[in-house]
């Protein structure tokens, strides 16, 4: 059997640069993503398989686990596989492909995750074209990614998609499976610097962006989970110091694009707007609102480290006690943001 060596990737150690604004009492924060073990990744090969309605390949009634970003629980389990068997029931097409690749997993629907997990993969498979076009080899899409944003940014890439139609099983003699390059909240390097100037010099040639802002914040008050109690009086201050306030949940892919590609400043709370930094100027600020004692999540930090972007941080108080970094909203001292603000523009770090 073809292991498909072309898409192995040996272990890498990432190491990246401290926050600029890093205080000696906070580097408890951030100290263990200073340097990472990668681990090396092999594709998963499975022969005589099918991608079901649900966008789970499949070999005979069993759902392959390995896409999953964890391991499900009995009652997960139980719902996955109802879903399953209940999408058994709309199939209306019939699709046989001799040879796909796989990139989504549980995690792909997730902004953050589409561009920094899936489309680290398919810079691999870029630099691997000639050997997928020679072999016959389709990159596979589940249908059940049909966000605008996720069909337009595959536009980036002069690569053979097929994308999964509604009601329609896919048939497949042979599944390449390419799991994610590195933990989540990690990149390679290499990759992930191509990957944004791909998407940057891509977008910043067809997108008519706004040139009259180089600092945004981007609000998180329409979202559900995570926003900032207070926000009315930090936003009071960063108009003061001519940020565009936007909110991405009100604009559509293209409008966000139009923002970012000018951006020198990107601010925002812990959240997928920060992703954006993938397409904003190169060297430019990234601004985190994050949870005082949050020392987990680190991804924008480690993002902006391997962009060469600088990462500034801004503690804010939980206002859910009990509640997980994840949901709880939050609140920040307005005195203690206007003066870190005001160093960090002043360039005194």
């Amino acid at each position: 059997m073809d292991t498909y060596q072309e898409f192995n990737l040996p272990d890498e150690k990432a190491i990246r640069n401290k926050p600029v604004t890093i205080d000696l009492n906070d580097e408890y924060l951030f100290k263990h993503e200073y340097k990472k073990n990668l681990s090396a990744v092999f594709p998963i090969i499975r022969k005589k398989i099918y991608l079901s309605l649900c966008g789970k390949l499949v070999s005979g009634l069993k759902i392959n686990s390995f896409q999953f970003s964890k391991k499900l629980s009995l009652s997960e389990l139980i719902k996955m596989y109802l879903k399953y068997f209940f999408f058994l029931t709309k199939i209306r097409k019939v699709k046989k492909i001799n040879k796909i690749i796989f990139i989504t997993n549980s995690n792909s629907h997730n902004f953050f995750h589409w561009f920094l997990d899936v489309f680290q993969k398919l810079e691999l498979i870029n630099q691997n074209k000639e050997f997928i076009l020679k072999n016959d080899i389709k990159i596979v899409i589940p249908h059940i990614y049909s966000d605008y944003y996720v069909k337009k940014s595959l536009e980036v890439y002069d690569l053979d998609f097929y994308l999964q139609k509604k009601n329609e099983l896919i048939l497949m003699k042979e599944s390449i499976f390419i799991p994610n390059l590195a933990p989540t909240g990690n990149y390679r390097k290499k990759l992930v610097l191509k990957l944004s100037d791909r998407l940057r010099n891509y977008w910043i040639d067809k997108i008519n962006y706004n040139k009259n802002f180089e600092r945004i914040y981007v609000t998180r008050k329409n979202s559900y989970k995570r926003k900032l109690l207070n926000e009315d009086k930090i936003i009071s201050i960063l108009l003061e110091h001519k940020f565009k306030i936007v909110d991405f949940d009100k604009l559509s892919f293209l409008e966000q694009l139009s923002y970012a590609l000018n951006t020198k400043i990107l601010a925002s709370i812990h959240g997928a707007a920060l992703t954006h930094m993938l397409w904003i100027k190169p060297k430019s600020k990234v601004l985190e609102i994050r949870s005082r004692n949050n020392s987990h999540d680190n991804c924008y930090y480690s993002l902006a480290s391997d962009l060469g972007h600088d990462y500034y941080y801004f503690k804010a108080d939980k206002a859910n006690i009990g509640i997980s970094d994840h949901y709880s909203d939050l609140k920040i001292d307005e005195d203690y943001f206007s003066s870190r603000l005001k160093k960090i523009l002043s360039a005194r770090y």
